[in-house]
């Protein structure tokens, strides 16, 4: 996986756009500012945009050429940027944070059961966890996604591992996807807003 990523990120730094996930975008532009982790965060867009706002940003991403990437889009945009290099499975919950984003972060089941109950544990009270999610039974013409279909998810699913939040969103949409080169198709996607409580 993380040899696929290198190879991918290598061939360009705008694979996914220099423009941030409109649903990360529209959630934090109504957050008072604090502390966002970004995991599996790529080239960065995200965590640029959220650190232009003040944010407190920290993310991770496997792959070297992606960090690499994200550093230059953040020295072009003028911000920094507390990304490290770090397997998912490799997150330990040391920290507090008031959001945890995940924009198309896909994993395998029992990992990605695990990852989420970490992620929970990593909200201070009354913090957030989003995410837009490729979702299952894709429409015919998408071309964005995993190519292993047990790695899209399900609202359930969603809701399962999040069951300790308070969950405001959890529902399925078809969108018309215009981020980059490798998400620029109409997809059904699962977006997902939970808080935990104080």
């Amino acid at each position: 996986m993380k040899e696929f990523w290198n190879s991918r990120f290598e061939e360009t730094d705008t694979f996914y756009g220099q423009v941030p996930n409109d649903f990360f975008k529209d959630f934090i532009d109504r957050m008072p500012v604090g502390r966002v982790l970004l995991p599996g965060e790529g080239e960065g867009r995200n965590a640029i945009y959220a650190a232009s706002r003040g944010w407190g940003v920290e993310a991770f991403d496997w792959s070297e050429a992606a960090r690499a990437a994200a550093a230059e889009n953040a020295e072009t945009a003028g911000v920094m940027l507390h990304y490290e290099l770090k397997e998912i499975a490799a997150y330990k919950p040391l920290k507090k944070y008031d959001l945890v984003a995940l924009v198309y972060v896909h994993l395998p089941e029992a990992e990605r059961k695990e990852f989420h109950k970490k992620l929970v544990q990593s909200l201070e009270p009354g913090g957030y966890i989003i995410m837009e999610a490729f979702a299952k039974n894709q429409p015919g013409n998408i071309v964005a996604g995993p190519g292993d279909p047990s790695l899209y998810y399900s609202a359930a699913d969603i809701e399962k591992d999040f069951a300790e939040l308070n969950i405001s969103l959890c529902d399925e949409e078809i969108l018309q996807l215009n981020e980059g080169e490798l998400h620029n198709s109409q997809a059904r996607v699962i977006h997902f807003v939970g808080r935990r409580p104080y």
